[in-house]
């Protein structure tokens, strides 16, 4: 008797044991990741005074979506925050477009920081740097222009490459210089 009765506790916590390890349902503990924020287009300077647009995008996976997106922008070389605001959008995938006006800021270089958040509370944040510049114009002057030495003969800036100039002129024979603002304190030639 003692033999049966041991051998049914012991089947009985065997039993136990196996009913509480497998319940039917899997025990997968799921993680949620933090969504991905990136930037589309963003310019690496813009003319003081004109607008600033960069391209922002985010996305989350399967378990959450995008509530909330901020940003934070800073002047890097006074070390201050200048701005800050929400920008438009929520769901799986967003992408949208970010405008600041140049007017108020200073020539700096500033850091632009985009903060999105999903339904679960998790953020991600994407960076990236672009210069505010004051407005130059770049010029040709000299007796091979039509202008000679009194006038300059001004070229025209990119809007989408604010480091590339281009202009349609004839010279002839002669001396010409570039300058920068219709001035000789910067000068090419």
């Amino acid at each position: 008797m003692k033999k049966v009765f041991t051998r049914i506790l012991l089947c009985g916590i065997v039993a136990a044991v196996m009913y509480s390890c497998d319940n039917g349902n899997a025990d997968i503990e799921v993680f949620d990741s933090a969504p991905l924020v990136s930037f589309g287009t963003a310019p690496s300077s813009v003319i003081k005074g004109r607008e600033y647009t960069a391209e922002i995008n985010a996305s989350d996976g399967e378990l959450s979506a995008i509530t909330a997106i901020s940003y934070v922008l800073t002047d890097t070389l006074a070390m201050v925050e200048v701005g800050s605001g929400a920008i438009s959008g929520s769901g799986k995938e967003v992408a949208s477009t970010f405008t600041l006006s140049t007017e108020d800021l200073n020539e700096s270089v500033y850091k632009l920081a985009v903060t999105a958040v999903d339904s679960k509370g998790l953020t991600a944040t994407a960076e990236t740097n672009f210069e505010v510049e004051g407005d130059i114009s770049i010029g040709i002057i000299g007796d091979a222009t039509p202008g000679g030495w009194d006038m300059d003969t001004d070229m025209t800036r990119s809007e989408e490459d604010f480091d590339m100039w281009s202009m349609e002129i004839t010279l002839t024979d002669g001396q010409a210089k570039f300058r920068q603002n219709d001035d000789w304190g910067v000068n090419w030639g």
